[in-house]
């Protein structure tokens, strides 16, 4: 089973570098090389210890996995595995580290209760001294502020608070909680600047803390929501799109707009970076997502458009179709609604670009030549290495990895 578990981890790996080479020779990736840190692990324990307040003379501690990978494929990113074990329970934590910095940490509770130095039950207790425990250890600045708006949350009290530029959201359910921290300025959001924390059943579940990764790049906005509108409305009566019919393409350039179904305006960007304004998907802007909907169902399910506008200077730099999954039948939204947005499967505009990590069907041919290619190479070894498997055990691929599960 080990000697099994070995070959997946390296079939998996070869797949993955091979994806990532596509990836590079297409402009996607900017590939990096670094070492690992040896006192990331450290780190880590220390984290255990004086920020979640494990009893960590209680546990033996067993370092499982110690790993580079790349975060947004550009930015160091180090994981650690860590498998806590004692008589009364066992935890597995994974660590991500961006930059030297923790990033995310997932817990797990295997079985038991985890022993804590100061054990408490009440969970908005919990936040407050995470929050405040890991200001000191890391001497953080941007924590303090978010700390004391804690101090304005009752215990299982849903709220939402906006103190300066930082909008805290508490969320109760049964017996879990989440405070989510979101950089906000004047009532615009930047969902990837944000904390949070998650605690189940009077543990942490996750933290992840991006607000250090993410930078605002401008907080001018030059565009109201009418002018957006209008903006987006003019833009769409000059688009098109294509759709195949058969052997058939056609073009299809009449369509009629009945409404806005959404005018939001957010701090984003690109994730790829070949395509984020300033060549830094990191770096957000103030961007206007205008949808639009058509009378009826057109060519291609499409039953409307999707405007991108940068709010600062004013420049539209995105339309792409919206169209309907599943059902052919179709009713247009009402003008409050939010109706799902797709690009066009058949025939993408030649405008279309990735957004919200879906595939760019812009990719240069070698990758659609490749990549079917690469996925033949690696079914066939799945394939060879299955049935070979299955010559030498009797159990199911399922079975096995319950049995890996089983035994985290």
């Amino acid at each position: 089973m080990v000697r099994t578990g070995k070959k997946l981890s390296l079939f998996l790996m070869v797949l993955m570098c091979l994806l990532m080479v596509i990836g590079g020779i297409n402009g996607y990736l900017t590939p990096i090389a670094y070492s690992l840190d040896p006192s990331i692990p450290e780190k880590s324990l220390a984290i255990f210890n004086d920020v979640i307040g494990l009893d960590m003379v209680a546990y033996s501690a067993n370092l499982e996995q110690h790993s580079q990978n790349p975060y947004l494929f550009f930015l160091p990113r180090e994981s650690v595995v860590y498998v806590l074990e004692s008589g009364e329970s066992r935890l597995k934590l994974i660590c991500d580290f961006v930059n030297g910095n923790l990033q995310s940490m997932l817990a797990y509770v295997k079985y038991g209760s985890p022993q804590m130095v100061q054990p408490t039950t009440d969970m908005l207790e919990m936040a407050k001294g995470f929050i405040s425990r890991y200001q000191n250890y890391s001497g953080i600045s941007y924590y303090e502020p978010l700390k004391s708006m804690l101090d304005a949350v009752e215990a299982n009290e849903n709220v939402t608070i906006t103190s300066g530029d930082a909008k805290l959201k508490v969320t109760y359910s049964g017996n879990s909680a989440s405070f989510r921290w979101i950089y906000t300025l004047n009532g615009v959001e930047a969902e990837s600047k944000c904390i949070a924390l998650h605690f189940e059943r009077g543990f942490l579940k996750y933290f992840t803390d991006k607000w250090s990764i993410y930078k605002i790049g401008s907080t001018d906005i030059n565009l109201s929501k009418e002018e957006a509108i209008n903006l987006a409305m003019d833009t769409a009566e000059n688009y098109s799109w294509k759709v195949t019919f058969g052997n058939e393409v056609i073009e299809v350039t009449e369509f009629n707009i009945s409404g806005v179904s959404e005018a939001t305006l957010m701090f984003t960007n690109e994730i790829w970076q070949k395509d984020a304004r300033g060549g830094d998907p990191l770096t957000v802007y103030p961007r206007w997502r205008i949808r639009l909907y058509f009378d009826k169902l057109y060519p291609g399910k499409v039953y409307g458009v999707n405007v991108g506008i940068w709010a600062d200077t004013k420049e539209v730099i995105q339309i792409r179709t919206m169209i309907l999954m599943g059902d052919s039948s179709y009713n247009p939204p009402a003008k409050n609604e939010d109706p799902v947005d797709n690009e066009n499967p058949i025939v993408p505009p030649s405008n279309e670009e990735i957004s919200d990590g879906r595939i760019d069907p812009n990719l240069t041919s070698f990758t659609w030549i490749a990549l079917p290619i690469v996925i033949s190479l690696a079914l066939g070894v799945a394939t060879i290495h299955y049935r070979r498997k299955r010559t030498h055990s009797p159990r199911s691929l399922t079975q096995c990895q319950n049995q890996t599960l089983q035994n985290l």
